[in-house]
């Protein structure tokens, strides 16, 4: 039995490298001679992040001001600072694919162990993992360069380890620090840590007071030494980034458009796999205490806002590794029933299969994250304001992470590298509750991006372009690469004699 659980597993494994590289192969493009590939654009601030800490400049979003701390990853941007010491930027962002590759391969071991580890057959063990595999936003986000490649499979390993030292009725402190590494990579993964005491204290009564004194003292060691660090180093007690998103909006509005946003999300996809956890769940402790962890983190989700899937995917490997159990328990529990003389004979493992196959089609996802190819337009336009700006233009853009291809200082619209917009209230079309709730997407003021910052090149605006008119009074408008930007008349920092033999050859075209 176990040479066919190991075949199926094999075949799961080559199946999924084959279609990740396909993936990052598609997601390519070969511009000019050299093949360029693409992450996110949280991504690409990372990796904004860690190409000036690879060149000596240190974690700065603008090179010669003010650190400020616009990422939430800071142990995945040094791992990306060390691709940038190895490899030249054009390469670097398809390093980071391969390493999310590999990881994302990792994961279907972690999530195969955790299913046998509360008690799933050859089915289910392959199962979980069958589905971890389709599971399409852990897969697209990864290959795009978000810390969820490295983080997910840390925090399933820890939680394994945990659980096999529980079921050796020993205790061991490996998985807290575990844990603690992964608050490195989101410091939100406190969530995950304290779910994993809770979950180990109350079941494992024998070691219940070494849970509790190492778990609460690596967790606050860990968040006591980033805090020291930030503090040093930016200046502020948490990233940029939480204020962003956590304040200047009512946080009981936050919390119940996350409830909403949750509630949604379990609806429309998720609530079969977590009737199917359930039954693991309420069978075994180690079950019990994967769909504690799971809920810390499902908790976590809606009380920032549920703002997507990032949240939630962090979560799904261990849904996945309760709910493959759970469908070799219902097909068992029906094989006996129909044991009986006049009924048809059924073979659970067959149905185990046809289960986990109907539902891996019904909750695989196409849409979110979308597909992204290269980026080409960005980029031929970024390589244009290269050649038309000097080194000191400012240009202010929307989607931050298009500064990477561009090493001009960057005026963040968004605020997300801002200190000033991070701390506003939201714009004023978001200060009713029926307006929505789009985390770290509704604070700008075209006032103080345009008009007081003065960037160079305005690149990108936001929503409600027509309250930037006034600010752009002062710019021209220039078409580059289908799309315009607007150029600050009189600005020192414009190559003028440039842009006219362009706006000269485009118009003679």
């Amino acid at each position: 039995m176990n040479n066919r659980r190991d075949a199926a597993f094999a075949l799961l494994v080559v199946l999924y490298v084959l279609f990740l590289l396909a993936f990052v192969w598609r997601s390519s493009a070969v511009i000019a001679g050299e093949r360029f590939f693409a992450l996110n654009d949280d991504a690409m601030i990372s990796m904004r992040y860690a190409h000036n800490f690879a060149e000596g400049h240190g974690l700065v979003w603008n090179v010669g001001e003010r650190p400020i701390e616009g990422y939430t990853n800071l142990l995945w941007v040094l791992i990306m600072a060390l691709v940038h010491v190895l490899l030249p930027a054009p390469k670097a962002s398809g390093a980071v694919q391969a390493l999310g590759l590999t990881l994302l391969v990792t994961n279907l071991f972690v999530g195969r162990r955790l299913a046998e580890q509360v008690g799933a057959g050859v089915v289910g063990s392959v199962g979980a993992a069958f589905l971890t595999a389709l599971y399409n936003p852990l897969t697209m986000r990864s290959l795009q360069g978000s810390e969820l490649a490295l983080l997910v499979p840390v925090i399933g390993l820890a939680v394994a380890v945990a659980l096999h030292n529980m079921t050796a009725q020993r205790f061991s402190s490996i998985p807290y620090w575990a844990l603690g590494v992964a608050t490195l990579l989101r410091l939100d993964a406190a969530a995950v840590f304290v779910g994993l005491v809770a979950g180990l204290a109350w079941f494992d009564r024998a070691h219940r007071r070494a849970h509790l004194r190492n778990g609460i003292g690596v967790l606050l060691l860990f968040v006591a030494a980033q805090t020291v660090f930030r503090l040093e180093y930016y200046g502020e007690w948490l990233p940029n980034t939480y204020y962003l998103k956590m304040t200047g909006y009512p946080a009981l509005w936050r919390m119940a458009w996350g409830l909403r946003g949750l509630a949604g999300w379990v609806w429309h996809s998720t609530w079969i796999l977590l009737a199917l956890a359930a039954i693991t769940a309420y069978r075994t402790p180690s079950g019990a205490i994967i769909a504690i962890v799971a809920g810390a983190q499902f908790a976590y989700a809606a009380y920032i806002g549920f703002a997507d899937d990032r949240f939630t995917t962090i979560a799904m490997p261990f849904v996945f590794a309760l709910a493959a159990p759970g469908v070799e328990a219902i097909t068992a529990r029906a094989a006996s029933k129909l044991a009986a003389p006049g009924y048809a004979r059924l073979n659970p493992i067959t149905w185990s299969c046809v289960m986990l196959v109907a539902i891996g089609a019904w909750t695989f996802e196409t849409e979110t994250p979308r597909y992204r190819r290269f980026p080409q337009g960005v980029l031929a336009r970024d390589r244009a304001l290269e050649e038309l700006t000097t080194a000191e233009a400012r240009v202010a853009v929307c989607a931050a992470g298009t500064l990477y291809y561009l090493d001009r200082p960057g005026v963040d619209v968004l605020g997300k590298n801002d200190y000033t917009l991070a701390r506003a209230p939201v714009h004023a079309s978001f200060r009713r509750f029926g307006a929505g709730y789009v985390s770290g997407h509704m604070k700008w003021d075209y006032a103080y991006s345009i008009g007081t910052l003065a960037p160079d090149v305005v690149a990108e605006l936001w929503r409600y372009p027509e309250e930037a008119a006034p600010y752009l009074q002062a710019y021209e408008p220039v078409r580059i690469g289908g799309e315009t930007v607007f150029v600050r008349r009189g600005s020192p920092h414009i190559r003028w004699d440039r842009l006219a033999s362009r706006q000269s050859s485009a118009t003679a075209q």
